[in-house]
């Protein structure tokens, strides 16, 4: 996939424009001291691709750019996109998108994010069939692959030049370490659309046969509780009175007539009759009550009449001498004494009818009792008519569940045949595509090999290993001659070379399997690392350190670069691009064809002009 990069262009919060110039086809060099904004160059083409995030730094960068943009090739287009600058850690929704070759004094939004990111996924070849064929934790199988997940390929970050394990940016972002591995075998052609589209056939019919298969499953294994349950019901039936027969065939009840007039009506007199005796004692109940409270009054009346006998007396003696007040006193007491004789002596109309209405409804119960005992027994079981319509119901709704379930056809084997084949038929284009991983695996590491050999001497004790990627952790690794044997090698010069091994190899891969998905560049930050020091008469600085060794592996990893165009160039008629941002001099670069210095970052020329603060 062709792609590059023509111009690098920041924008002032005071209008002014600042553009950096790179060359097609040519390993763009830029070069310079420490903290003239070298590293920010990386961050900002990512912040112009639409990223999520942003580490460009505020201090001096952002605090004075207002917009950052990328004039950029990709296949048989050209497009400049600016972003405006982020927030503080707030990146911006704020795009210019441009398919000319002019660029504005001041961009302004024309365009969303979405749509943005709608034409360069049509770049990359992503449709809305490009999807992941499995999920994980952080991304949803069959969601849509995005542009920037293929960008992987393209950098290598002074984080992971040196790092012994990871090899490729961000894999501490849960959504890009898990869209590796998913994106991998689409990005060097070892799976296609049309096997992605296979892969969730596949899983779709897979689900089917499953579910058929355990349908017949279960109808099989219960087919002993619906002979069970069938049977209740006719028990259950038969305890109602309403089973035509004692023969376990359901099929022979006719249902329809459960709710016939004349059983409704045993059943309904049955509920009446029950209903009226419970009233009937109730009744009987509170009368005992009232004629229990009753005669306990009348017996508190007679203990009262006790202490009143005295008054008679009064009455009979005339020695007593009476005055107005004490006449009075005896006159009352005289009138309650004669008044709890009579209530104690005569019944009274409440007693009577108390009494009367007592016995009339213990012969009513009596008699009510006789019917509900003369009832069939089928009927007496049932304790309210409300039982027996709610039996009825559940009967009824048990019948037809059971009789809508043929056992005899518990597996759907037409449909599982043919749900089979048609697995059959992708499990084959599977084997296909197994076929394909090792002829490309074999191609990585054959390729690998050979780039190796340009730089054997620089890897010391390993020049004679093999090259050997390995696709489980999708990570290069060295193997022992005639071994099995693979190492993790030590220093960090070797691991830098290790991972210009690791990104060559693969781009030289998909350029030779023509990857609609890989971009052809690579941007590369300080290579030069593990040969670091300081200077002497300035310890703020950092600069190479120009030993004989480590000059020459340096020359060594520049070699490799320039060597790498030049093939890409004249054997594959391809173009590639690089960006190589380094502290080492300028000069270093002088005797490669395919170099193209860029900028020389320092103290006087830094990314950022002083007067734009």
């Amino acid at each position: 996939m062709k792609f590059g990069f023509d111009e690098i262009i920041l924008w002032s919060n005071h209008n002014q424009v600042r553009k950096i110039y790179f060359k097609r086809n040519k390993v763009n060099l830029i070069t310079g001291k420490s903290g003239m904004g070298k590293t920010s160059i990386m961050k900002i083409i990512d912040y112009c691709l639409l990223s999520s995030k942003h580490q460009i730094p505020h201090s001096i960068i952002n605090e004075n750019v207002s917009w950052y943009g990328i004039k950029i090739y990709i296949n048989n287009n050209q497009y400049l996109i600016a972003r405006k600058s982020p927030s503080d850690e707030h990146v911006s929704q704020d795009y210019y998108f441009s398919n000319t070759n002019f660029i504005p004094e001041v961009p302004e939004k024309n365009i969303d994010s979405n749509e943005t990111k709608k034409i360069l996924n049509n770049e990359f070849s992503v449709t809305d069939n490009t999807i992941l064929s499995y999920g994980g934790n952080f991304l949803q199988a069959g969601s849509k692959i995005s542009f920037r997940y293929f960008m992987l390929f393209n950098t290598i970050s002074e984080d992971i030049i040196t790092n012994t394990n990871q090899f490729f940016d961000k894999q501490n972002e849960d959504r890009y370490r898990e869209a590796l591995p998913r994106i991998f075998d689409l990005a060097l052609t070892i799976d296609n659309v049309d096997n992605i589209l296979n892969k969730e056939l596949k899983d779709s019919l897979q689900k089917r046969i499953t579910k058929e298969l355990q349908k017949g499953e279960i109808i099989t294994n219960k087919s002993s509780f619906f002979d069970a349950e069938k049977l209740d019901i006719l028990n259950e039936s038969q305890r109602l009175g309403i089973a035509i027969n004692n023969n376990s065939n359901l099929e022979n009840i006719d249902f329809t007539k459960l709710f016939s007039e004349e059983k409704t009506k045993d059943y309904s007199s049955f509920s009446k009759d029950i209903m009226e005796l419970y009233s009937i004692k109730i009744k009987i109940k509170r009368l005992n009550r009232l004629k229990s409270e009753y005669y306990s009054y009348k017996e508190t009346l007679a203990k009262n009449l006790d202490s009143l006998l005295p008054i008679d007396l009064i009455h009979s003696n005339d020695t007593i001498i009476r005055g107005n007040e004490f006449s009075s006193i005896i006159k009352t007491l005289t009138y309650e004494l004669n008044n709890i004789k009579s209530i104690i002596s005569i019944k009274q109309p409440l007693e009577i009818e108390t009494l009367e209405l007592l016995d009339k409804l213990k012969n009513d119960e009596k008699k009510l009792q006789h019917e509900i005992d003369n009832y069939p027994n089928e009927i007496k079981t049932l304790k309210n008519f409300n039982e027996f319509i709610t039996s009825i119901g559940k009967i009824n709704a048990k019948n037809e569940l059971f009789n809508s379930v043929n056992i005899t056809e518990t597996y759907n084997h037409e449909l599982i045949n043919e749900l089979q084949d048609q697995l059959n038929s992708i499990d084959i284009l599977n084997i296909e595509k197994e076929k394909e991983k090792e002829l490309v695996l074999s191609l990585i590491n054959e390729i690998g090999n050979d780039i190796l050999k340009y730089i054997h001497k620089s890897l010391e004790n390993y020049g004679s290993w093999n090259f050997y990627f390995n696709y489980q952790e999708k990570a290069t690794q060295l193997r022992k001659p005639q071994s099995s044997i693979t190492e993790n090698v030590g220093s960090s010069s070797n691991h830098m070379f290790l991972h210009l091994l690791h990104f060559l190899s693969l781009h030289y891969v998909a350029i030779i399997r023509k990857s609609p998905y890989v971009p052809s560049f690579l941007i590369i930050d300080q290579l030069s690392r593990p040969y670091y020091g300081t200077d002497n008469e300035n310890l703020n600085q950092k600069y190479f350190i120009e030993k004989n060794s480590d000059k020459d592996k340096v020359y060594s990893a520049l070699g490799l670069l320039d060597m790498f165009i030049n093939v890409i160039n004249k054997r594959h008629s391809h173009e590639f691009q690089m960006i190589l941002i380094e502290h080492i001099p300028k000069t270093y670069s002088a005797q490669y064809d395919n170099f193209h210095i860029v900028e020389n970052f320092d103290s006087e020329n830094p990314l950022i002009p002083f007067d734009w603060y």
